[in-house]
């Protein structure tokens, strides 16, 4: 009986012990209007003014007609943004994105009213920034 209770006690404190050190994982994510500057200025992409996880996207004129993702990420010591553009002629009011890992950032546009959407992954290091899976 003892041994029972020993044994017992052992399993509690052990799985006290899990939980206590367990970290709750943050999802990075948020919803946006997407703001429109074909006929007026981009948003200067710098870091001031941000924080790591941050995400903008824009409609821009650039080649024509498209959104452009700007994002932002801790790198080593400094805070440094990142940008990726979808060419499209499409007519989108909103954006989600969500961050798979500390250097990528899913988004999703899409219209409110038509519920047309894209989704592209996008990510960054360093100089380089790229994208893909454009849906």
């Amino acid at each position: 009986m003892k041994t029972k209770n020993i044994l017992g006690m052992v399993l509690f404190c052990t799985m006290l012990a899990v939980f206590a050190c367990t970290k709750k994982v943050e999802t990075k994510s948020g919803t946006m209007k997407i703001l429109d500057t074909r006929n007026g200025k981009e948003p200067e992409e710098k870091s001031a003014g941000h924080k790591a996880y941050d995400v903008q996207v824009i409609r821009t004129d650039f080649m024509g007609n498209g959104y452009k993702a700007i994002y932002y990420r801790q790198e080593k010591d400094s805070l440094n943004y990142h940008s990726a553009t979808l060419i499209s002629d499409e007519d989108f009011d909103n954006a989600d994105y969500i961050w798979k890992n500390d250097s990528t950032v899913q988004v999703k546009i899409y219209n409110s009213t038509s519920k047309n959407q894209k989704i592209f992954t996008a990510w960054g290091n360093e100089g380089r920034s790229s994208m893909s899976d454009v849906k």
